[in-house]
């Protein structure tokens, strides 16, 4: 869609995208701009074109093969964008963030989550931590690594600290400006917590340092994990430390009643899908 009117193309989608967004960036090279460039790719349907599924004949799994052709396209897309800005000489006043929404559905698209647990959908470490990246020249270090956990509500509270911009206080925002963090090297970390809810299912989950309490169904008691022994959340420590779950359990309770309800219908996941098929 351009303009809310369908486009006819005969390029692979994902490329069609990144032509897009060179041709807006060539645009408004002189203008303040915001370019929001959501990659359809890597995600089902699994299509990529023959000549970039080739590249990747030596992986046997098909499914595994088309997903890395798919990724391939992605990643070749970023560059040319990230040259272009550098081609423009604009790269130095331009922040750029790249991530995931969340972590790969393994049985759907031979995506890969190891040794993390879970995948996309799961409040395990498998669903929800990705791949976050940064550029910002002159600003961020080149290739320094931050370790401390961080949000993708971090980029609307960096770029609004970056433009100088103010919330309003009666809407404070939920992310942190990052750049105190990664530039400067400020002590402790963005986030005193990380937080988690998923509504339909009641599922949960709140980090606090390394430890971790989770729930991936309303009725379930919640597991306890340190993410600093266990990566892969195997080892449930909420019979050997019932003190911090109750701490951790009270502290999700009290973020959980300052949200309002979902603004979706009334209905379960597995009914919305139902619903539309009819």
């Amino acid at each position: 869609m351009r303009n809310r009117e369908p486009v006819q193309t005969t390029r692979y989608l994902t490329e069609e995208f990144t032509h897009e967004a060179l041709d807006f960036v060539r645009r408004q090279k002189n203008n303040r701009f915001f370019l929001y460039l959501a990659y359809n790719a890597p995600h089902t349907p699994m299509q990529a074109p023959e000549e970039e599924i080739a590249k990747f004949a030596h992986i046997p799994n098909e499914k595994r093969r088309t997903y890395a052709a798919m990724l391939s396209v992605v990643d070749r897309g970023v560059g040319q964008l990230l040259d272009l800005l550098d081609e423009l000489q604009i790269a130095d006043n331009t922040l750029v963030f790249f991530l995931s929404d969340n972590g790969g559905p393994t049985a759907d698209n031979g995506s890969r989550n190891a040794p993390l647990r879970g995948a996309k959908g799961s409040p395990f470490e498998g669903g929800f931590r990705v791949p976050f990246a940064a550029r910002w020249p002159g600003v961020f270090p080149a290739g320094a690594t931050y370790e401390k956990p961080v949000s993708s509500l971090d980029i609307f509270a960096t770029i609004a600290a970056a433009n100088q911009l103010v919330a309003r206080t009666d809407r404070p925002l939920d992310g942190v400006d990052l750049v105190p963090f990664v530039r400067d090297g400020r002590e402790g970390a963005p986030h005193p917590r990380i937080y988690l809810r998923n509504f339909d299912r009641g599922a949960f989950a709140i980090r606090e340092g390394d430890h971790k309490l989770v729930r991936t169904e309303k009725d379930q008691a919640p597991m306890l994990f340190n993410l600093g022994a266990d990566i892969s959340e195997r080892r449930d420590l909420a019979a050997a430390e019932p003190e911090r779950v109750q701490t951790l359990l009270g502290t999700y309770e009290t973020w959980n009643a300052q949200l309002i309800e979902p603004a979706f219908p009334g209905l379960p996941r597995s009914e919305w899908n139902a619903k539309d098929a009819k």
